[in-house]
């Protein structure tokens, strides 16, 4: 189940982003309270902007987070980009894909969108084979700031082209 980052959520997503191994391949790595706190402040404004942002990754059957994704204008790109990270112990289990799929689905049939990428460290071979198994393609690699990183896209399939035809446009 995913629902929008909300205030209520700061201690469980600070539970996740405080890993060091779950952060190992994000950002700068762990995050302390107040840094997940102003990120959480953060993306309501974005949301009120852009249509996009994050969202939390809950059990459905018991509400319990376990992770977090995102889709969001990545600046250093111009492109519309996923990101996620899910609590280690839910890893290998089917529920990154899930929500991969349904925010790939979202940009696609709700925001219009063409094309989604995702930015991702080389040496993060799990988040690479999930976004293989979710249908993104390896792309150039692109440099950001001052590091180099693994491109990956995915684009919508147009209904009227035979899907062999749209797996050859990436």
């Amino acid at each position: 189940m995913l629902t929008p980052y909300e205030a209520r959520d700061v201690d469980e997503l600070h539970r996740i982003m405080s890993d060091p191994h779950v952060m190992q391949h994000i950002g700068k790595g762990a995050l302390t309270r107040p840094e997940v706190q102003d990120i959480v402040s953060r993306v309501a404004a974005g949301w009120n902007e852009t249509g996009m942002g994050w969202w939390t990754i809950r059990l459905k059957e018991k509400g319990y987070l376990i992770g977090q994704i995102c889709l969001r204008p990545e600046k250093d790109l111009a492109e519309i980009a996923i990101g996620y990270a899910l609590d280690a112990a839910f890893w290998r289990q089917g529920f990154a894909q899930e929500a991969l799929q349904a925010v790939v689905a979202y940009g696609f049939n709700e925001r219009s969108l063409s094309r989604i990428v995702a930015v991702v460290r080389a040496e993060n071979t799990g988040s690479r084979a999930l976004l293989e198994r979710c249908g993104f393609g390896q792309e150039p690699d692109v440099v950001i700031g001052t590091k180099t990183r693994c491109l990956y896209a995915t684009r919508r399939v147009d209904p009227a082209r035979p899907a062999a035809a749209a797996s050859r446009r990436r």
